[in-house]
């Protein structure tokens, strides 16, 4: 096992810890699974001193002489995330990080100044308003994209990303919903970010 990352090990099916490697019988099958912490890739796999390339899992089908493994781990490129509304005072921006197996690794509020990612990690901002407000759009490295979601995705990163959510008042909006007279027997509810409302309700854009 290398430094900066993890190997799992199975022995003809069954999960083996790998202190447990010493005493396998020859003809079993072995598979090792590398998995690189945060900050670190998969590089490849070194088996009695020979690369044997960078899929993360190795098969060995049928364990024949006495072997050494080693998972090789670099260093990921690291890359910064900037995130704020305009204006300010019309809400926050909050986020979720992922690392690149698609795991959580924080989520918080408000955006610190300057948020290090790494390549292959993807990140969810949300734009946080205020009551009356509305996301008008989102800028991504300059580039508008023209969406009133509150939420932005970013998938696979692969460079410095600076977000703005220009925030703008909210357009309000009458809602009507209900169920139709014939057949009868049914209901309907609905719910606007998460909460029920009834019919007729005034709600906000966004």
């Amino acid at each position: 096992e290398g430094n900066n990352g993890t190997v799992t090990t199975t022995v003809d099916g069954t999960p083996t810890a790998n202190d447990q490697l010493d005493s396998v019988l020859g003809g079993s099958q072995l598979r090792f699974t590398a998995r690189a912490d945060r900050s670190f890739i998969f590089s490849h796999w070194l088996v009695n001193s020979v690369n044997k390339g960078s899929n993360a899992i190795l098969t060995i089908a049928a364990l024949g002489e006495p072997t050494e493994i080693e998972a090789v781990f670099e260093s990921n490129t690291p890359y910064t995330a900037t995130a704020v509304t305009a204006p300010v005072e019309r809400g926050t921006i909050s986020y979720t990080l992922y690392d690149i197996y698609g795991a959580a690794v924080e989520t918080a509020e408000p955006m610190p100044e300057i948020l290090t990612v790494y390549a292959g990690e993807s990140i969810t901002f949300t734009a946080n308003v205020i009551p009356g407000s509305m996301v008008e759009q989102w800028q991504v490295n300059g580039t508008n994209d023209y969406t009133n979601r509150r939420t932005y995705n970013v998938e696979a990163i692969t460079g410095d990303l600076q977000i703005t959510a220009y925030l703008k008042a909210a357009s309000s909006y009458a809602v009507h919903y209900g169920v139709a007279s014939e057949p009868l027997g049914g209901s309907l509810s609905a719910t606007s970010d998460r909460q029920p409302f009834v019919s007729n309700s005034i709600l906000y854009g966004g």
